[in-house]
């Protein structure tokens, strides 16, 4: 008999430790799952926490992203960035437009800037003259024409660098007169110069987004505001934009021939440094419709359709690039020309035979999930752990 409350007693003891043990661990579930009851004590241990697994920043920015939103809800740059961090330096936010006094309206995308400081990705405002649906000449020489409004859009540019623990700023202010050409390169001079003088351990950086050319064509409408040359030597990296050499106001054709975009690039290894330069890739395409319409479509639509339509997309050879060409039953044909990852890998080998300094993805969200594979293996870039 005593040998049996003994036992039992025994049991009793190891259930009773159990139930401590599993009351401890159940208790600390509950507290990373529900912060909202926590002490403050506790709630800065689990900040703390958090914050050791942030990735330091990266060193370069060689594979630059930009995100952008077309439409309320519109997260596909977001979940780009979320699913291929490992890949990207860099992410440019469209974020912030320009008025003719050099202040800047906008929202920093607060979640997304989050996701790049745990991730290690070097956050740029992308600032921009984009309204109405166009690139405004006018309020760009309204600003880039006047010393007072360049430095009001200059000191508007660094409080929003600082407030939002930006790492730098992405100029892309586009469809520059040429009477313009030289105040444009005075901003950007004056922008870099109040770059260098903020104290912070890491650099700022100043990239300029330029439309492609192959010469200096000082009549030409669109890029004979842009001189290379200057603007290579006040920023850290040229964006140079190789897409919409065809685009939806024209005829339908290839957006970036193979042929095109190595001319452009002929032409800018000769004005700017090679590793400064970041070789615009463009990751959708253009629907054009026989009855005048076009319509933007990203790789995922084009191959929906063709797989809707019991087709094959093409390929032309010369141009290396895929298009597909369909008749509906209302009578309209459709032409369609876009980038996929083979065409973008045509690309890439040029990035390497010029040494440029990278890539930029216009846009995030678009892109086909093999293109990163090609990335990795065609820069030999070696990718981050995931965080």
């Amino acid at each position: 008999m005593e040998k049996l409350i003994a036992r039992f007693m025994a049991i009793t003891i190891l259930i009773l430790i159990a139930i401590a043990f599993l009351k401890e661990n159940l208790n600390r579930v509950e507290l990373i799952g529900d912060t909202s009851s926590a002490s403050p004590s506790k709630m800065t241990a689990m900040v703390a926490d958090n914050e050791t697994q942030v990735a330091p920043l990266k060193e370069d920015i060689r594979v630059l992203g930009y995100s952008a939103v077309d439409y309320e809800g519109d997260d596909r740059s977001y979940q780009s960035v979320r699913k291929y961090h490992e890949y990207l330096d860099a992410v440019s936010t469209f974020s912030y437009l320009v008025d003719r006094q050099g202040n800047l309206t906008g929202t920093p995308p607060v979640e997304e800037l989050e996701l790049h400081r745990q991730k290690g990705i070097i956050s740029l405002a992308l600032i921009h003259n984009y309204t109405n649906n166009m690139f405004d000449s006018e309020l760009a020489a309204s600003v880039l024409g006047s010393p007072e409004k360049r430095k009001n859009l200059v000191d508007n540019i660094i409080k929003e660098l600082t407030r939002n623990s930006y790492s730098g700023v992405n100029v892309d202010i586009e469809n520059i007169p040429y009477s313009q050409r030289d105040n444009y390169v005075k901003l950007l001079a004056e922008l870099k110069d109040e770059l260098e003088n903020l104290e912070r351990d890491e650099k700022y950086y100043l990239i300029a987004s330029v439309p492609a050319k192959t010469d200096d064509d000082i009549n030409h409408s669109w890029s004979a505001g842009f001189d290379y040359k200057a603007i290579g030597q006040y920023t850290d990296k040229v964006q140079l934009m190789t897409y919409d050499e065809h685009w939806f106001g024209g005829e339908p054709g290839p957006i970036a021939s193979i042929g095109w975009v190595e001319d452009v690039i002929k032409y800018a290894v000769s004005a700017i440094e090679p590793d400064k330069i970041l070789l615009g890739i463009p990751s959708y395409g253009y629907r054009w419709a026989s009855d005048g319409s076009c319509e933007p479509v990203t790789p995922e639509e084009v191959y929906n359709i063709v797989e809707n339509n019991k087709d094959e997309v093409l390929w032309h050879e010369d141009n290396k690039a895929p298009y597909y060409i369909f008749t509906n039953a209302k009578d309209i044909t459709f032409t369609t020309w876009f980038e996929n990852t083979e065409s973008i890998s045509y690309k890439l080998d040029l990035v390497n035979k010029y040494n440029l300094g990278g890539i930029a993805l216009w846009r995030l969200g678009f892109e086909e999930p093999e293109m990163w594979k090609a990335v990795e293996q065609k820069l030999s870039y070696n990718k981050t752990t995931d965080q």
